[in-house]
């Protein structure tokens, strides 16, 4: 049986004309989850659901960092390797699930999934409690990470998930059609 986290259970706030969430208590709603070793937080304004690891089917010709896809309720999504977008090393444990994300306006919706080795909570953040870390490291071109979340031991870097599931190089359209 296939247990899902539904975007209406993850969505905290309400979303401005932008897509973006909003809320005005100062408080933003993060999907915390790890990958190998580290942690990683991302706002749930795209996070359409989170359901456990399924068959993931071989896409001929794929790029190297494509897993498959899944039949999810009779639609395709296309399981992104991100770890190795993000050149880290994943670890996927019994508990591993995949997060589906939605992309795109309702003409234009895109879904797409990634492996989490484990999804940790979805929690509301104080948007001042997260730590940039442009300051931190001189130099440093992380356009996908936004900041550093710290809760007692643990620390999560919050992702601009979007750069890395729609990035340039991202294949077009795959045509999952019968025929």
């Amino acid at each position: 049986m296939q247990s899902a986290l539904l975007r209406s259970e993850v969505l905290a706030g309400t979303q401005s004309d932008a897509g973006e969430e909003t809320n005005t208590d100062g408080l933003a709603t993060y999907l915390l989850f790890g990958m190998g070793t580290r942690n990683y937080a991302t706002d749930v304004s795209n996070v359409r659901e989170i359901v456990d690891l399924a068959e993931i089917r071989p896409i001929p010709n794929a790029p190297h960092d494509v897993f498959g896809m899944i039949d999810l309720r009779s639609q395709s999504i296309p399981v992104i390797d991100l770890a190795a977008r993000m050149q880290v090393e994943a670890t996927p444990e019994t508990d591993a699930r995949i997060i589906v994300f939605e992309f795109g306006t309702p003409d234009t919706l895109r879904c797409l999934g990634i492996i989490a080795d484990r999804v940790i909570s979805v929690s509301e953040i104080a948007t001042g409690n997260i730590e940039t870390l442009t300051h931190a490291i001189s130099g440093w071109q992380g356009d996908g990470v936004v900041g550093v979340i710290r809760s007692g031991d643990m620390q999560s870097l919050v992702l601009r998930i979007e750069h890395y599931l729609n990035a340039p190089d991202l294949p077009g359209e795959f045509d999952f059609g019968d025929g």
